[in-house]
């Protein structure tokens, strides 16, 4: 789930096909699900992934904020995260670590994205690149929001 498919939401959507299609874990692109900037809009989603819920075991949102949002609604409705549905989210913000369950997330290195940012400004500035794309390595953090299961990736 994404308030946008766009840029580095686009980008985290992709990332999560890729690992699902690897994993062969069945995604459709209707199973992808748009969240409205306002909080009232984003209930009316959540209360309607609620009632599919039975269709799903997991939810990664492209946010920390959106994963500890839709947690805590989860959490109100009496499902018990991990134990009966698992969440992740992307941006390892402190909060992530405060929730409970703690949150299992993506962390990006921020210094070496910002290093690369400055980088790019300056060749932007010095227009020596145009339309520049850089992926910043990530890595999983697991926390307790994530409950294991039998699916095991294998990579060759």
């Amino acid at each position: 789930m994404s308030d946008n498919d766009e840029d580095c939401d686009h980008d985290r959507y992709i990332g999560l096909t890729n690992a699902l299609t690897t994993a062969n874990i069945p995604f459709e692109k209707s199973d992808f699900k748009m969240l409205s900037p306002y909080k009232e809009e984003r209930e009316k989603l959540y209360n309607k992934i609620y009632l599919e819920m039975g269709e799903y075991t997991a939810a990664f949102a492209a946010s920390d904020m959106y994963a500890i949002e839709f947690m805590s609604f989860l959490q109100k409705k009496g499902v018990n995260v991990p134990g009966d549905f698992s969440i992740i989210g992307f941006d390892d913000i402190p909060l992530a670590s405060m929730v409970h369950p703690t949150l299992t997330t993506i962390s990006q290195n921020l210094e070496l994205r910002s290093k690369i940012a400055v980088e790019l400004l300056l060749e932007l500035i010095n227009n020596s690149t145009e339309g520049k794309k850089v992926l910043v390595p990530v890595t999983l953090i697991e926390r307790g929001s994530v409950a294991r299961n039998s699916v095991q990736i294998h990579e060759e």
